[in-house]
């Protein structure tokens, strides 16, 4: 056995979307890590397909949007048939929640993973074929035991360990943490080339007596995604084709359809489980390897990216030594209710689209055809469906590092409320033409701190506003402000001031609407996008003790 003593703060074990997520993160906030996996080569198939809002919202701030949007079919319906009839559609769109991205995309899983090890490729690349085969941790870090394909061995010392090493996690087993939950029906999912004339904009839900079949489009050609919820033991290319032509013709008669042997087919039993705890000492697991749940409504991917993205910053601020490991705690404390969240709406959909008694069918899709044909139950279903699939409704108003210091002084004679602690930020349109986006003004991977000089502002307010300027400009290893002034009077003033400290004009007042900015108010808003503390009347005592008493943020960190 060699010892090597390459520093190296992370080690990540899985190189599946989450686990490259992870990296890309940490190498982008300046952590060092390596990726092993201990497959050969990168999938050639794909389980997971959508990638919903929030995620899109996440890869923008990863910089990756673009890309990954490019090959990808926007999905904007979900559209089902039951006894011979259209018996609903469901819209997908969220333009509620002010978010860039109003639809979720499909596409494959290799997609999403080739895009971020393009990425990483010219600084980090993914060791294949190498196995975690034990590791030992203690006060400091963790010592690990690697394995080759040749079966050479070699021990390495890091500071973290990241399990992103799916269901069968060795990382987790090695914790012995309990993956609690159950098992139930066995399905069956195949990648078709389908030839029919439905549009690929939707998801498609055939309610058959023979097993719900639901149908999901690929970006590319006439290549469909099928789940069977009624998987029979034959699964044969020539039994499984038959399976879901019969399933789907009994209850879809707008024409003929004829399903080809499948690309590739999977039979596999529903599993919802998750851990009580995503940390242990100075190792995390992440995406399946945490909470895996049904597939019916396609948020595996989804929930460990968004792990990976609320880890990487808290990581990279304690590896960086500007925060308190203790900040690391939040981690469980703010990712294990999503998940448990995650699941519940997971399960809710299996039991919708799972196999129930022909009585209960008939029931259920009276239901489903009530709320399709009245319209204010057609509102509030659609509003449901995406409240629950886009991921734009989750927030962290009880974790430990979310409060505030809130108290508006005399009477806010606009009763503004505010943007709360904890919820996810929207992206607020601004300006004279109202094209300017509130997304731009966030550092990529930083905090910003929204400094509102108020709608009521004077020359004192103005001085106060100035005064947490200067705070946080010295808080460079981790924070960047942004002057806000509500008119052009106050604007020039703070732009004056402000030498490389960005200032803008909030035009008609918007932001300080929306952010309930009657007087100086501060916002700070996480390197993940939701907001972790508010302060009105804003002051530099308040923010530091915040940033040194909840956040864990070192006082050595000042420049």
């Amino acid at each position: 056995m060699s010892l090597s003593q390459k520093n190296t703060d992370v080690l990540i074990v899985g190189a599946g979307p989450v686990g490259l997520s992870l990296a890309y993160e940490l190498h982008r906030h300046g952590v060092s890590c390596r990726i092993i996996d201990q497959k050969m080569a990168p999938s050639e198939t794909s389980r997971a397909l959508g990638v919903f809002n929030r995620t899109l919202e996440v890869f923008e701030r990863m910089g990756i949007a673009q890309e990954i949007t490019a090959k990808t079919q926007p999905v904007h319906f979900l559209n089902v048939y039951a006894r011979g009839e259209h018996l609903m559609q469901v819209s997908f769109e969220s333009r509620a929640f002010e978010t860039p991205f109003t639809y979720p995309v499909f596409c494959p899983q290799t997609h999403v993973e080739e895009v971020l090890r393009n990425r990483l490729a010219t600084d980090i690349h993914v060791e294949w074929g190498v196995t975690l085969e034990a590791f030992e941790q203690d006060a400091t870090g963790v010592t690990v035991q690697l394995r080759d394909t040749r079966g050479d061995t070699s021990e390495l010392r890091v500071s973290w360990l990241a399990g992103c090493d799916g269901g069968h996690s060795k990382v987790r087993k090695d914790l012995h943490l309990p993956f609690t939950g159950n098992s139930s029906e066995t399905w069956l999912i195949a990648d078709v080339e389908l030839d029919w004339s439905l549009a690929k904009d939707s998801v498609y839900g055939f309610f058959s007596p023979l097993g719900t079949v639901m149908a999901y489009p690929f970006p590319e050609g006439k290549r469909w995604r099928l789940l069977n919820t009624a998987a029979r033991e034959q699964t044969d290319p020539a039994s499984v084709a038959q399976q879901f032509t019969h399933a789907i013709a009994s209850v879809y008669h707008e024409e003929p359809v004829h399903v080809p042997e499948p690309l590739w087919t999977s039979v596999f039993t529903i599993q919802q489980r998750h851990v009580p705890m995503m940390r242990v000492g100075h190792c995390f697991v992440l995406g399946d390897a945490a909470h895996v749940h049904s597939p019916a409504s396609g948020q595996g991917m989804n929930t460990g990216i968004q792990d990976a993205f609320n880890l990487a910053w808290k990581l990279a601020l304690v590896a960086r030594n500007v925060a308190e490991e203790s900040l690391l705690d939040s981690y469980t404390a703010e990712r294990t209710p999503i998940a448990t969240t995650v699941l519940r709406g997971a399960k809710g959909f299996t039991l919708a689209i799972g196999n129930p008694t022909l009585t209960m069918q008939y029931v259920r899709n009276i239901i489903m055809k009530s709320f399709f044909l009245l319209k204010p139950l057609r509102s509030v279903l659609n509003g449901q469906v995406s409240k629950v699939l886009s991921g734009l409704s989750l927030s962290y108003k009880q974790s430990q590092i979310v409060t505030e210091d809130w108290r508006v002084e005399g009477i806010n004679t606009r009763n503004m409320g505010g943007l709360l602690s904890g919820e996810r930020l929207p992206d607020i349109h601004y300006g004279f033409d109202n094209t300017a986006r509130l997304y731009n003004l966030l550092h990529s991977t930083d905090h910003t701190v929204l400094l509102f000089a108020g709608l009521q502002s004077d020359e004192t307010d103005l001085l106060r506003i100035r005064e947490l300027a200067e705070y946080s400009a010295q808080q460079q290893k981790w924070l960047r402000p942004v002057l806000i002034a509500p008119n052009p009077e106050s604007y020039d003033s703070l732009k004056e001031w402000s030498g490389t400290t960005t200032c803008i004009l909030d035009q008609y007042g918007t932001l300080h609407h929306r952010f309930g900015a009657e007087k100086q108010t501060l916002y700070l808003i996480r390197p993940d996008g939701y907001i972790g503390y508010r302060n009105q009347p804003a002051t530099p005592g308040n923010f530091e003790s915040y940033a040194k008493h909840v956040l864990g943020i070192r006082a050595t960190v000042l420049v």
